[in-house]
């Protein structure tokens, strides 16, 4: 899946979590990423934080999309690596 539909998909997600329009733009993270450094971890550090919520609920699938989108702008993010290594476990996909 293409990060702008993954992005699009966990928008939803955030949204339903949330119940608020805060997430005007449908390209705000990618936008982020894009422009400056300072925007880029600001948006992977938002993602990493979502990531968060996601696992709480054991939705280990949507916590392995976010952490490849963040590994799509920042390949050596540990914590990003961990975190898919472990819904990757938790869903049982694992060899």
């Amino acid at each position: 899946m293409a990060s702008l539909e993954i992005y699009k998909n966990l928008k939803k997600e955030i949204l339903n979590l949330i119940g608020d329009d805060v997430l005007d733009e449908d390209e705000l993270f990618l936008n982020l990423i894009s422009t400056s450094e300072d925007s880029r971890r600001l948006a992977i550090c938002i993602l990493m934080n979502s990531d968060v919520c996601f696992s709480k609920k054991k939705e280990f699938v949507q916590v392995g999309q976010i952490c490849s989108v963040v590994l799509e702008f920042d390949p050596n993010n540990v914590k990003a690596m961990f975190k898919r290594a472990v819904a990757v476990i938790e869903l049982g996909k694992h060899d």
